[in-house]
């Protein structure tokens, strides 16, 4: 190998050296920072947090006892301009018997919808450790690739070389045909 070329092939084993050491130390800040966070989020899923779960429970409950309480005074007027009030308490008591229907419905709904987001944010942290270590692998796999190719590089005959393998190869081309004419 001529010494231009290996001082070259140094030379660029060297610089994919600095690039794997650079991107080593990306790697393993990005990884520090994902890698607990995607954990937790694949084996502990929040979902919409207590405090988000308590706002919609209370929403749902307080429009629902608006309408009773709305429906309830309703009736409570009508009543009093008609001197009938045992016309409308069947119709209340329906109405209050509803929004207690509702707001079971309400809780149900709430609850299902955070069930489905923790089972989403569970698998988004699976996705993403399953990335993190295929991205991983495959720098890995990348990186310990460059090493021996250089090398290999490094390792290619020069031209003086290939020249001198040539007419080696000529000179024994040369020496069989020489023996095989000697035979007859």
């Amino acid at each position: 190998m001529g010494m231009g070329q290996s001082g070259a092939a140094k030379k660029q084993l060297n610089q994919s050296n600095q690039y794997a050491s650079g991107a080593n130390a990306n790697a393993q800040d990005l990884y520090g920072a994902l890698n607990p966070m995607l954990t937790a989020e694949a084996t502990n899923p929040q979902g919409y947090g207590a405090g988000t779960l308590n706002a919609m429970t209370t929403g749902s409950n307080q429009t629902l006892g608006g309408s009773v309480g709305a429906a309830k005074g309703e009736g409570n007027l009508m009543a009093a301009r008609t001197g009938n009030a045992a016309g409308y308490a069947p119709a209340l008591d329906q109405a209050v018997q509803d929004a207690g229907k509702t707001q079971s419905q309400n809780n149900l709904q709430i609850q299902t919808q955070n069930a489905n987001l923790k089972n989403a944010q569970q698998q988004a942290g699976l996705q993403g450790l399953q990335g993190l270590y295929g991205s991983n692998l495959g720098e890995l796999q990348g990186m310990m690739g460059l090493g021996p190719s250089t090398l290999q590089a490094g390792n290619q005959p020069g031209t003086f070389q290939q020249i001198m393998g040539g007419l080696g190869g000529l000179a024994g081309i040369g020496l069989g045909a020489a023996n095989t004419a000697s035979k007859f």
